[in-house]
């Protein structure tokens, strides 16, 4: 008999020999031993053909366990380790609208303790306002230094965009390009992608959240209304920081890529000082 217990030591160490063999990140295969560990301790003893989400009910459906349940078994299945995914149905529930943005001080702080590969990143991420995910997967041939633009001819949401733009256009600000002509000049970098992490590696997803994870920590950055800051918070900080200068609503949609305005609202947090500063403006005479 199979049981959950089992089919997760399975799937961890396949993890682990991809790992070994480059092709895994470390990062990546201590996140999802750690958001399945929750899924050993109410599920393990179960067989696998007899697991249902009902399993479940006792664990918290966060977003990241949810992702990591429904990858176990959809790896499962095209391993045909299982006749069926019990999970299929389970519902990933979005991560929570976030609202935390980074103060200049706080930036600063997370600049001074992130090693340099993050620290880059995240400077481009501020001054290019682009997805994290647009970074992550940056290749040398969407890079027009000359132009100081990005192309990207692969993007969130091209498929549904009623515009049927073909290409995404990131601009360079003096800083990012700056950024990005040093990279360009760095002895034996990389000659596919733009930001490598400390292993010379294509960035993951969980290598980002580990990385900002640490930096934070050193950096003393705490929770704000119980949300930490994300790698995605320069995104919300850099289009907070767009408003107050003074851009205009449409073209930061533009710069961020959103085909709806209504989009790019919810990535604008503005706070009682931005409020006190309007009024006097609409009220001046």
């Amino acid at each position: 008999m199979t049981t959950v217990a089992h089919l997760i030591e399975t799937f961890l160490n396949q993890l682990e020999s991809l790992k070994r063999s480059g092709n895994c990140a470390p990062a990546t295969r201590t996140w999802y031993a750690d958001q399945l560990k929750k899924l050993r301790a109410v599920a393990g003893d179960v067989a696998v053909g007899e697991v249902r989400i009902t399993h479940l009910s006792t664990v918290p459906l966060t977003h990241h366990f949810c992702r990591a349940v429904k990858r176990l078994f959809a790896w499962a299945l095209d391993f045909d380790l299982i006749p069926l995914n019990p999970f299929r149905r389970l519902k990933i529930p979005r991560c929570g609208e976030r609202t935390r943005i980074l103060t200049p001080v706080e930036f600063r702080a997370l600049l001074r303790h992130s090693h340099a590969p993050f620290r880059r990143l995240l400077v481009a991420a501020m001054h290019t306002l682009a997805r994290p995910g647009e970074l992550r997967l940056l290749k040398w041939e969407h890079v027009d230094l000359d132009a100081r633009v990005i192309r990207l001819k692969k993007f969130k949401a091209m498929d549904r965009r009623r515009d049927r733009m073909k290409v995404r256009v990131i601009a360079l600000d003096r800083v990012a390009h700056k950024v990005l002509t040093y990279l360009s000049r760095v002895p034996n970098r990389d000659p596919v992608y733009v930001f490598t992490s400390r292993l010379g590696t294509p960035w993951t997803p969980n290598g980002l959240r580990c990385a900002m994870r640490a930096a934070r920590g050193k950096a003393g950055i705490e929770r704000l209304d119980g949300e930490h800051v994300v790698v995605y918070s320069t995104r919300h900080t850099a289009a907070t920081k767009a408003i107050r200068n003074g851009v205009g609503i449409k073209h930061l949609a533009d710069l961020l890529g959103h085909t709806k305005v209504t989009t790019t609202e919810r990535y604008v947090h503005l706070d009682v000082g931005d409020l006190l500063s309007t009024v006097a403006l609409a009220t001046r005479s």
